[in-house]
């Protein structure tokens, strides 16, 4: 038996939905099966004729690739949480403390103190960055969002009661005042102090595009249940569920870390100052020098990527690592557009030792990196001039990452 498994046999029988899925490693290459199991450590999954257990410290991401469908519908509320959860629901009300929210074809329960924002508008670009400076800003109460025009807002603070579906409720002064939502652009909580919460496993994404920031999860009667970091449960049909991200806590992309230092040497000596220097061959975060993607391969196999960095010889890049990891993984090779010139040195030191040492020519397919940094405080990473000196270099490090 090949095609369908025992243990897919019995989930049909049983009538839970049969969910097919990709499984995106840290390391090593992706693969597919039908998911049978998902709690806080482990994923099990159907492959071909075997059961597979799989530890999520070494999993980057779980993705949906076949499962029934529910068209989502479109969103008219958008609510985020002060665990940093994003949901994008149908409705909003609240009574007694406890928000009633909508999403899909579910109503989930909030505790009001569990919710940083209520957005009564859709994100726009004439409003976004008054809105955050809102959600910044310290404020002594809650606070209703005025919109005065299009391009403009406006805050009151004052203490909520009830939302309808109409209006908040909404004290000032000590007068009570029912606030037409339709002249909000949305509402932000008070916080008197922050709350410490357990660290995020996971971030578990809906085809509605919430995006729950999960400490526990539990697959169990076709429905995937999670409870966020600061305690709020839901129940996600399996329809509905579209991916699980674990890297949360566990992974650091070296492009959204600060070094400590930064070095940049060009093999033409110039009288440029040294800021002017870096402004021109400082090592670019998540795009090419051309300002545009990342690239690595050749002909027919050329990928892009979204996260990295692009490094010209000769530069040293300097890491003050805060935390303990296990290792550094990233593919690594000349930037696809030289097409096939450059040569460069890549050297990687850990607290001064060196872990690696590796010629890197534009002919060659890209270097799938995978290297132990156990221990390691201090991650040097040079890139040095080559045999053809610093032309045609661009050492990108695509999707370079630390691992705890």
């Amino acid at each position: 038996m090949t095609s369908m498994t025992w243990m897919t046999i019995l989930l049909w029988l049983q009538g839970t939905p049969t969910v097919d899925v990709s499984l995106e490693a840290l390391s090593g290459p992706t693969r597919t099966g039908v998911l049978v199991a998902l709690d806080d450590q482990h994923v099990v999954v159907d492959v071909d004729s075997t059961r597979e257990t799989l530890d999520l410290r070494d999993l980057l991401a779980l993705t949906i690739t076949h499962a029934p469908r529910t068209e989502p519908a479109s969103a008219s509320v958008w609510i985020e949480l002060i665990d940093g959860s994003r949901l994008e629901a149908t409705s909003y009300t609240v009574t007694n403390r406890v928000a009633a929210i909508r999403i899909g074809d579910r109503t989930v329960p909030v505790e009001t103190h569990n919710i940083l924002s209520v957005r009564f508008h859709p994100p726009s670009p004439e409003l976004d960055r008054q809105w955050q400076e809102i959600l910044r800003g310290r404020a002594s109460g809650d606070v209703v969002v005025l919109r005065r025009s299009k391009t403009s807002l406006d805050q009151l603070e004052g203490v909520f009661h009830d939302v309808t579906e109409e209006v908040v409720d909404f004290e000032f002064d000590e007068q009570r005042i029912a606030v037409k939502r339709e002249k909000l652009e949305g509402i932000v909580y008070f916080h008197a102090t922050p709350r410490e919460l357990p660290s995020t496993i996971c971030r578990v994404q809906e085809t509605n595009g919430s995006v729950w920031r999960a400490r526990s999860l539990e697959l169990a009667d076709a429905l995937l249940r999670v409870t966020t970091t600061s305690g709020t449960r839901c129940d996600i049909p399996l329809p509905q569920l579209l991916r699980c991200d674990f890297s949360a806590g566990n992974v650091t992309y070296l492009s959204d870390l600060e070094y400590e230092l930064a070095e940049c040497l060009p093999f033409i000596g110039t009288r440029l100052p040294d800021k002017r220097i870096l402004q021109l061959y400082a090592p670019r975060t998540d795009a090419s020098f051309e300002g545009s993607g990342l690239w690595l391969g050749a002909g027919n196999d050329i990928r892009q990527y979204e996260k990295g960095l692009s490094i010209h010889s000769r530069s040293v890049l300097v890491y003050r690592l805060q935390d303990a990891y296990r290792k550094l993984t990233a593919d690594v090779g000349i930037d696809s557009r030289v097409q096939g010139r450059g040569n460069v040195v890549l050297v990687i030191k850990g607290d001064d030792k060196e872990l690696l040492r590796r010629s890197v020519a534009g002919k060659d397919p890209p270097l799938a990196l995978d290297l132990n940094i156990e221990g390691v405080r201090r991650l040097e990473l040079l890139v040095d001039f080559g045999e053809t000196l610093d032309v045609a270099d661009p050492l990108n490090l695509c999707n370079a990452r630390i691992i705890k």
